[in-house]
């Protein structure tokens, strides 16, 4: 159960596959939010992902007037490559400062593609935690939930029980052992912030299935209220049939707000827009979303 609560928060899009029209801003494939949470009169600031280019993540964080030394804490929701490249090039900006970073254990697994052909999927802008760690990184892995702040922690291993959010990417293998397997992305993790009156989740690319993270979160805070969920919710690849049972589930839920992006794909997105109405609204790099 998560213990305290949040006051407000506010979210910056740092990196996202749409750009708005807020000044002179770079768009990439990935995904990165800079999350302000006050409370009690203290701020923590946090970065979910990081993206895949660090250099555009560190210029956009120049326009919007964000330093890499303010953050506080970096949670990574997976170890694909558009959700980590940036996270060298952050840490070198951050000046030797010491931030943990929350991850999966199994976020530095080596995973890839074969379809069409063999690509890596996993991380590779680094080598492993020792680099980060030189960087003034401090790892956590952990498959359960770790708490970052009163009110603020993140969702660990995400219980997969809805059974039209499945992994549906058969293309994507692990090496363990020697041995290929499917991946079921078990690294999949997302960030819960506990107001007084509901719960907001930051998700990354959704691959645990949207409605299965939204559970989890309600039942860590003992919320009925969902203010807002924002992230990818990975349907861009998903059957007309899970992209519609996905919007059943979500319309069952108390949902204030609901903001997607990066992996969520056109089609779903339209369909949400459609379904919703102006709960709805499309993630873009230089959105500002404030909550309290």
């Amino acid at each position: 159960m998560i213990e305290g609560e949040v006051e407000r928060v506010n979210i910056k899009v740092l990196a996202d596959n749409v750009v708005g029209f807020r000044g002179r801003l770079l768009g990439q494939h990935g995904a990165s939010y800079y999350v302000e949470v006050y409370s009690g009169g203290s701020t923590k600031r946090i970065l979910v992902d990081s993206g895949w280019n660090g250099d555009a993540l560190l210029f956009n964080m120049k326009a919007l007037n964000l330093d890499p030394r303010s953050i506080d804490a970096i949670v990574i929701t997976h170890g694909h490559w558009d959700h980590t490249g940036g996270l060298v090039k952050v840490l070198e900006g951050s000046a030797g400062k010491t931030i943990p970073i929350i991850m999966h254990p199994y976020a530095m697994k080596t995973a890839f593609i074969s379809d069409p052909s063999l690509r890596p999927v996993g991380i590779v802008s680094f080598g492993d935690l020792g680099e980060l760690k030189k960087l003034g990184g401090y790892p956590i892995l952990s498959k359960d939930t770790v708490k970052i702040a009163p009110g603020v922690a993140t969702t660990g291993e995400i219980e997969r029980k809805n059974d039209f959010e499945r992994v549906e990417e058969n293309y994507i293998f692990v090496d363990e052992d020697g041995k290929l397997r499917h991946d079921d992305i078990l690294d999949d993790i997302a960030l819960v912030i506990k107001f007084k009156d509901g719960v907001g989740v930051i998700t990354g690319c959704g691959h645990s299935g949207i409605v299965n993270i939204l559970e989890k979160a309600i039942s860590l805070s003992n919320s009925e209220r969902v203010k807002f969920v924002l992230g990818g919710f990975h349907l861009s690849e998903a059957s007309e049939e899970r992209i519609s049972r996905t919007i059943k589930s979500l319309s069952s839920l108390n949902i204030e707000n609901i903001y997607a992006g990066h992996c969520t794909g056109m089609r779903a997105i339209c369909e949400m827009r459609r379904a919703f109405g102006t709960k709805f609204k499309q993630i873009h790099v230089g959105m500002e979303i404030e909550m309290g």
